[in-house]
């Protein structure tokens, strides 16, 4: 696994340039390497495939929550406000395995192949260069389809308890295509056009509706785990 780290300035608009950075197991950024305001010092690293943040001096924050000097350890998509920038994190999973799967219930399917479409659409509309569309319309577009995206990764976010692990899992797995949307958007918004944008703001309700099927049907926990290549081949099969 790799650990994707995005980098914004606070004080500048959510569109504004970023920088990012990858990490792989064991390998460590400092706070010289942000770029920051010089009044903190700090680092990100890879550990056992969990993002850690180390607070050494200054002031940091978590989620609006204060953060006590010491070792923090993150998940996938949370961000960190420390010394003037916003620190984004979000774990990048290497091609799972093939495996062989057998027969799955009707909801199963329909839960998977909904995931696939929306993992093969994404980068399409990702590709596409911008239309005419500028200004401010496009500004509040943007903000709109970015508040949509933080509202489904909270609600994808929330697993009730006493769910089974295998279900758990899959909730992950959205969160996970949230998550990498959500950094698509904020790193390269001037890749997408409104046409784009707009597509992307209509998809989105099919995350909750996936949620519902993953939270209320228990018929999920008899299925194997499963790989988007294989589904999509399962399902293209004659």
């Amino acid at each position: 696994m790799q650990l994707h780290i995005t980098s914004r300035r606070l004080a500048e608009s959510r569109t504004a340039p970023v920088s990012s950075f990858r990490l792989d197991e064991g390998a460590s950024l400092s706070d010289a390497s942000f770029a920051g305001e010089g009044r903190c010092r700090y680092s990100l690293s890879l550990v056992e495939n969990r993002p850690v943040f180390l607070l050494e001096s200054g002031e940091a924050s978590l989620q609006a929550q204060k953060l006590s000097p010491g070792r923090h350890v993150l998940h996938s998509g949370q961000q960190i406000e420390v010394d003037g920038l916003s620190l984004a994190v979000c774990i990048l999973h290497p091609e799972a395995k093939r495996t062989r799967f057998g027969l799955v219930t009707m909801t199963a399917v329909a839960a998977v192949l909904a995931v696939i479409v929306i993992q093969i659409l994404t980068p399409s509309w990702l590709q596409k260069r911008a239309d005419s569309g500028t200004g401010l319309k496009r500004r509040i577009l943007l903000d709109d389809v970015a508040g949509l995206i933080d509202a489904q990764r909270k609600s994808v976010a929330s697993i009730p308890s006493g769910l089974s692990s295998r279900r758990s899992g899959m909730l992950k797995d959205l969160k996970a295509e949230l998550d990498a949307i959500g950094l698509e958007l904020r790193q390269n918004p001037d890749n997408m056009s409104n046409s784009d944008l707009r597509k992307i703001r209509d998809g989105l309700g099919r995350y909750e509706v996936i949620r519902s099927q993953l939270i209320e049907n228990p018929a999920l926990d008899t299925i194997p785990r499963l790989d988007p290549a294989i589904a999509v081949s399962a399902a293209l099969a004659p």
